[in-house]
């Protein structure tokens, strides 16, 4: 009886414990599936790196083709005809305020000159209307002006200059304020008749050149579209 009793009480002690497979049955699964997931989700964040990095590539792609491909070269020449240097042409922003200065104090001395040198006055004229658009303003004011102030005419009277631009002060971001002093002499004798100052407002449009006479003389592409100018009291 005794003995039966120690077998029974062996057996029952040599049995697993329930929780223990429980736990040993979950170790199995995450050491096992666990791997799976982990590297399902390392694999899930590579692919969406590489999307991003694709992303990236084709939209530097799309701007780099979408870029002009042209590149412009200045070759300068000698009366003769030989050239003297040959260059890339740098590229400059029609928005710099020292070049629109200069090319509005140049619209105001070629305008305004009056000189014994034709071939001179003819090019400052050709200079004049490659700053202007036919649509505008500016453009039938300076046909009138040169109608009612024929500069071939006037030579036969008086010369011209502008020897004196003392500012040229922007007012809004197309619109800018020049005064100036220009002297008047008999042409016969170079007498001075007349040394007076003037004001002037005009208003300017930034556009690249469309044609090669522009490119020549107006390659910055700016245009003066509308004006006005009086003699100060």
């Amino acid at each position: 009886m005794e003995k039966a009793f120690l077998q029974s009480k062996s057996s029952i002690e040599g049995k697993s414990n329930p929780h223990e497979h429980f736990m040993r049955a979950q170790e199995a699964w995450n050491e096992i599936y666990g791997q799976a997931i982990a590297a399902k989700r390392n694999w899930r964040a590579l692919c969406f790196v590489l999307a991003l990095v694709l992303l990236a590539a084709i939209a530097g792609l799309t701007w780099q083709g979408s870029q002009s491909k042209v590149i412009p070269y200045v070759v300068v020449l000698d009366k003769a005809g030989q050239e003297l240097n040959i260059g890339i042409a740098a590229k400059s922003s029609t928005s710099d305020t020292k070049i629109v200065k200069k090319e509005l104090g140049s619209f105001i001395k070629k305008n305004r000159l009056v000189s014994v040198d034709r071939q001179l006055m003819h090019q400052n004229i050709k200079w004049t209307y490659a700053h202007l658009l036919t649509s505008t303003p500016a453009y039938k004011k300076i046909n009138a002006y040169f109608k009612e102030n024929n500069p071939f005419e006037l030579i036969n009277k008086k010369t011209r200059i502008v020897d004196q631009i003392s500012s040229i002060l922007p007012v809004t971001d197309n619109t800018w304020a020049i005064e100036w002093q220009e002297t008047q002499r008999n042409t016969s004798d170079g007498e001075i008749i007349e040394i007076a100052k003037y004001k002037a407002i005009l208003t300017v449009l930034k556009k690249d050149p469309e044609t090669p006479e522009q490119w020549n003389h107006n390659p910055f592409g700016i245009w003066v579209v509308d004006f006005e100018w009086e003699k100060k009291s």
